[in-house]
């Protein structure tokens, strides 16, 4: 049995608030996860520019106010959280350097516009493009770049990067004077002489010229011994962060369950904390209460539309990112993000949110792989949480003590639980692979998934424009762009029969072959239930004397049997009951993910039989019919299916397949409104109706009681049961 496995249902969906304790401490879980990398990125910037363009207290409140303007511009319908966008720091900081604040800003409010525009061309031309540009073999890749790429980030913050402390470092010949910056390592053999403790050496600097050196060996080992202690103390709290977290999530139970990350964050701090890595001195500096240094146009500075120049052309890169986080995000909760809310609007909440951000003095908001991480390991996908944990993040711009201390939690403790959260992230983009049954025995999903990898992964970057002006592709934006491309040029496997496929066709017609081809597994996606009482049932509906109660009756009895054998992917949710004996844990269906959508109207004689197995799910309906006059092609009249039908698993219903041409329309117009998983049932199928629906929708499984021969010239299934509508409701 293949089974492809539904997503599990979040603990607190995206529109369920949670008590108010629970809100407030789930709320503060995703403040720390955002605080490290928001606050860093100021730093940064003011690094690399040499001044002083951002502050860490407007980086918490533009952060804050952008997540709460991205959420009504998602309905509330998306649980992201906007930080600081690491991709624009050294554009902002070049901004800086050549037209002051005013072409810094201004090259971020810019940035703001295009999103804003982007957004509403996708809301003319619309989004079933993304189907194609985006599928699932790309979109996997790119899940895994995104976790895997922010790998080195959690190994550095806990500390044990591949170093050789045996020889002096440049940073450790801190007495050595030299003309030129240098720029390697110490790279030479210890010379004893007169002194047994100095080290006799040489350095090159960034020209290539050697230097000769001598350094106090006993005062280069006690400054590697105090660095290496200190190593080894960051290892152990990083240690301690990421058990306690770990075990938390394993073995956690009821509220405890879902805020490992903030248990585990408290853990590390105080052991942090015992070992003496933690400095208070920032805390008791910082004022109680301080006014973010705000920025603003025409009162601080005037705007540089040229110097922003520099700066708009990374929107391109964050826009192929945004994309790319929505669609990790997505694979976690089980809801298509970039189709309900919609990338239009997803890109909205984001310009809008940069655009202000520029207006504040504040960095560049993007969507926040921590965040998003949080959400997929704890389930929780409230938007209530991340709108208050935006609130907390304005009010922490405010609080100058709170913002230093919890600027104080050291690189270790968080390094403990990134460990975490960028793994969980890569191994979803596994995930979206394995349950989406991409087959690497086809050369182009090798060649797609291998070339977006190593692009992403290896550090690959490619630079368009001039050195004033330019715009830098790499990591997880240079390997969706490859990938994409490479989708849409590189041709399809070319299928190559299998040696014993010409005898066989020798000596069979050409019905018997396509049968034969379909028993032996060429249409892994359909599955024909060999049961005895399903044989019995059919002999009875293919009685051309069997009445009309009678065959709408056995009808639905074999929509039963086929809507179970439908459901054995099916995952469960865990309860408590209490039985008349005592109370357990037993497993429940969610009934309201699901939807049957017969195909009018012979699809009816199936809906009853299956309401059987599922009577909670909803109901939606497809009217067609065959016209006869145009070579059997289905018309459509109708089409009316549930709200949220995107977020349901939904199963069409027909008694029979026979060109396919039905199946395939009625796919169309439920992928056309985001579904996506659809299964299809029937009770007799032709094999050329299952290999027309294959080859449009090999994604949709086919449960069907019985493979025919073949279609006849009128395309009536052979030996069939004649007219299932009429059959079934007695109009001939």
């Amino acid at each position: 049995m293949e089974e492809t496995k539904q997503k599990r249902k979040m603990i607190l969906d995206v529109d369920e608030k949670p008590n108010i304790w629970q809100w407030i401490i789930l709320a503060f879980q995703h403040v720390f996860a955002m605080f490290g990398a928001t606050i860093l990125v100021p730093i940064l910037v003011n690094q690399a520019a040499g001044g002083d363009v951002l502050s860490i207290p407007v980086a918490l409140v533009t952060a804050g106010i952008g997540t709460l303007i991205y959420i009504l511009c998602t309905k509330a319908k998306s649980p992201v959280f906007l930080g600081s966008s690491f991709a624009f720091i050294a554009p902002i900081a070049l901004g800086y350097i050549k037209g002051g604040i005013g072409g810094a800003m201004t090259g971020v409010m810019i940035v703001g516009v295009i999103y804003i525009v982007v957004s509403f061309i996708v809301r003319l031309i619309g989004k079933n493009w993304l189907d194609k540009v985006l599928p699932k073999v790309v979109i996997g890749p790119m899940i895994m770049i995104i976790g895997l790429g922010l790998a080195s980030s959690a190994v550095g913050q806990i500390g044990i990067v591949n170093t050789d402390p045996a020889t002096p470092t440049v940073s450790q010949v801190e007495a050595v004077e030299t003309e030129e910056a240098v720029t390697e390592e110490v790279a030479a053999e210890e010379s004893v002489e007169s002194n047994p403790d100095l080290y006799t050496g040489t350095v090159t600097n960034d020209k290539g010229e050697t230097i000769d050196v001598n350094v106090d060996y006993t005062q280069v080992t006690e400054e590697a011994n105090a660095d290496t202690s200190i190593k080894w103390k960051g290892l152990i709290v990083a240690l301690i962060t990421f058990l306690v977290t770990a075990i938390v999530m394993v073995r956690g139970k009821g509220f405890i369950k879902i805020i490992p990350f903030l248990i585990g964050i408290v853990a590390g701090y105080i052991a942090a904390v015992c070992f003496g890595l933690v400095d208070f001195t920032s805390v008791q500096e910082a004022a109680w209460f301080s006014l973010p240094n705000f920025k603003l146009p025409f009162k601080d500075y005037s705007p540089d539309l040229l110097v922003a120049l520099t700066i708009a052309p990374v929107a391109l890169v964050t826009m192929a990112e945004h994309i790319g986080d929505h669609t990790a995000l997505s694979a976690i909760i089980g809801k298509d993000l970039l189709k309900k809310p919609g990338l239009e609007n997803t890109l909205l909440g984001d310009g809008l949110a940069t655009l202000v951000a520029g207006a504040l003095g504040g960095p560049a908001n993007t969507t926040y792989g921590e965040n998003t991480s949080v959400v997929g390991m704890t389930k929780v996908a409230s938007v209530w949480v991340i709108g208050l944990a935006a609130i907390f993040a304005i009010v922490l711009g405010f609080l100058g003590k709170f913002t230093a201390l919890v600027g104080t939690i050291p690189q270790p403790v968080l390094g403990g639980v990134s460990l975490l959260l960028y793994g969980f992230i890569a191994v979803n983009g596994l995930k979206v692979l394995i349950e989406n049954q991409i087959d690497f025995g086809k050369n182009k999903n090798i060649i797609i998934a291998s070339s977006m990898l190593v692009l992403g992964l290896g550090g690959a970057a490619l630079t368009l424009g001039t050195k004033d002006v330019s715009l830098t592709f790499s990591g997880m934006s240079l390997a969706a762009i490859v990938g994409i491309l490479l989708n849409l040029l590189l041709p399809a496997d070319k299928e190559e029969p299998t040696d014993d496929e010409p005898d066989e066709k020798e000596n069979k017609t050409a019905s018997e072959s396509k049968k034969t081809n379909k028993k032996e597994g060429s249409l892994s996606n359909v599955i024909e239930l060999d049961h005895p009482l399903i044989e019995h049932k059919l002999g009875i509906l293919r009685c051309k004397k069997t009445g009309t109660k009678e065959f709408r009756e056995i009808a639905g009895e074999i929509g039963t049997f086929l809507c179970y054998k439908a459901m054995e992917d099916a995952v469960l949710d865990d309860v408590e009951i209490e039985t008349p004996i005592c109370k357990m844990k037993t497993k429940k269906l969610d009934e309201d993910k699901y939807a049957f959508v017969p195909i009018l109207r012979a699809g009816m004689g199936l809906l009853d039989g299956v309401l059987n197995v599922i009577p909670n799910a909803k109901i939606g309906h497809i009217g067609m019919y065959r016209d006869e006059k145009n070579n059997h092609k289905p018309v459509n009249y109708f089409f009316k299916v549930p709200n949220n039908i995107e977020e349901k698993e939904v199963i069409l219903l027909d008694p029979m397949l026979a060109t396919g041409g039905s199946a395939v329309d009625a796919v169309d117009l439920l992928k056309g409104k985001g579904v996506k998983k659809i299964k299809f049932i029937c009770i007799i199928a032709a094999p050329e109706g299952l290999e027309f629906l294959h080859k449009k929708h090999p994604d949709v499984k086919v449960y069907c009681g019985k493979i025919d021969d073949h279609l006849n010239e009128d395309a009536y299934i052979v030996p069939g049961l004649g007219d299932a509508g009429d059959r079934i409701y007695g109009t001939k």
